[in-house]
């Protein structure tokens, strides 16, 4: 596993398109919406942040706030909510201001941002550690988040090979 240094925000549902019944409360990187949308208020914003300059090449996270929030006001006439996290490699600080953490969430940067936390394995061998997830059904420790890493690798849980970061979610910030 790579350990990457990387900053940035994403857009994402204030509630999952497809919860996970074992993590129902998950409110991390996985909750991206799906593209393309099937919500007609959702396509010119979906569009922007597929094809438009918001994201950074690299990990797929958008690089400073004014973009993000620029995107995030693409998104006001859906008739759903959404919010923007700020996400940091597990070692990085939140930026200057007023900013609550969430928690830790593993998953690969770019691309879909398919979590193993948000899509919790059914593996009985995995299952101790759901008692270790917060209200945002997120890690409150890097060293459990890297834990269970280790722990799914182990086992050649589905896509176990993925390049995985330990991502460190910040504030989530939504629409007034």
């Amino acid at each position: 596993m790579s350990h990457l240094k990387f900053h940035g925000y994403l857009v994402i549902l204030s509630t999952s398109e497809d919860p996970n019944p074992l993590n129902p409360a998950y409110r991390g990187v996985d909750c991206i919406p799906s593209y393309p949308t099937t919500y007609p208020e959702e396509e010119q914003a979906m569009e922007a942040y597929v094809f438009e300059d918001f994201k950074d090449e690299r990990t797929g996270l958008i690089p400073n706030k004014a973009k993000a929030l620029r995107l995030l006001r693409l998104f006001e006439s859906s008739p759903r909510k959404f919010d923007l996290i700020y996400c940091t490699d597990a070692t990085a600080e939140p930026p200057a201001e007023d900013y609550s953490f969430l928690g830790f969430d593993i998953a690969g940067l770019g691309g879909d941002y398919w979590s193993i936390v948000g899509d919790f394995p059914v593996d009985r061998r995995v299952r101790s550690f759901l008692a270790h997830l917060n209200r945002w059904g997120l890690f409150d420790r890097e060293a459990e988040a890297a834990e269970f890493l280790r722990r799914y690798r182990a086992l050649k849980l589905p896509h176990h090979d993925i390049d995985f970061q330990v991502i460190k979610v910040h504030a989530r910030i939504g629409r007034s």
